[in-house]
């Protein structure tokens, strides 16, 4: 069940990546509210935990309880409708042994684990209607109880415009990486929405198109193109520490 660890074989790599984007998030949020940099603090600390513990574990063990993944994301989602608290106006919170997290966010990781093994168990069937009919309710079920939260409205429109672009890339251009050029269009399209409605978050919507762009550019050998995407990550950042600061002092 365990997976047996050399210690020289351990990703720091990545480990090192994950907590330095996690202390980002932390002075992020510090510097935004002061008052809830102590929460963060103590779910980074919860979550090194238990990604340390989990990455022990043999995946593949992990993978084979997916229709428990299954229920139990099924289970949290539900619980969030009947004894889901309330926040900013959104009934998204479920609080467990004083604990309080979203659902939904977690919904995101076990669904994706969940149809990875299913269709892995029944790729031998997956060309037929039934199982493609029965993989599309098991998509759908925790999908409506997601939509049942408020301001999903976004990630919708997301999905929609990722899969037309992509479409059409893939199959009129001659684009090397079609699908990545159309989840940066698509979440280019969903920033501009949201700066029209003036949302914060816009800016770091914006982050995350000028960081994946400059890879992307990176790839192509376009270094100067890349270096302006980079000068426009920073900015953007930059962009909603200020917007953030300008709504603490109006309110």
């Amino acid at each position: 069940m365990f997976t047996k660890y050399k210690i020289r074989h351990y990703n720091f790599k990545l480990l090192i990546m994950v907590i330095a984007l996690a202390v980002i998030g932390i002075f992020a949020v510090g510097s935004a509210e002061p008052a809830l940099q102590n929460r963060q603090i103590g779910g980074f600390i919860l979550g090194v935990v238990l990604m340390l513990v989990l990455s022990l574990f043999d995946y593949s063990v992990i993978l084979n309880l997916y229709w428990v993944m299954y229920v139990v994301n099924i289970a949290l989602l539900l619980a969030v409708i009947f004894l889901g608290e309330d926040a900013n106006g959104a009934q998204r919170w479920l609080k467990i042994a004083g604990i309080q997290f979203q659902p939904s966010e977690l919904a995101k990781i076990l669904i994706i684990l969940f149809l990875a093994q299913f269709i892995k168990k029944h790729y031998k069937k997956f060309n037929t209607f039934k199982m493609i009919f029965l993989c599309c309710i098991l998509f759908a079920v925790p999908t409506a109880l997601v939509l049942k939260q408020p301001d999903l409205s976004t990630t919708i429109v997301l999905c929609l415009v990722f899969a037309l672009i992509g479409g059409i890339l893939a199959t009129y251009t001659d684009s090397t990486i079609p699908w990545w050029d159309s989840f940066t269009t698509a979440l280019s399209i969903i920033a501009m929405w949201m700066l029209a409605h003036k949302y914060v978050e816009q800016w770091l919507v914006w982050l995350v198109v000028d960081v994946i762009s400059c890879g992307l550019y990176l790839y192509k050998d376009l270094y100067f193109t890349s270096f302006l995407y980079g000068l426009y990550a920073v900015i953007a950042f930059g962009g909603y520490l200020r917007w953030k600061q300008l709504m603490n002092v109006t309110e």
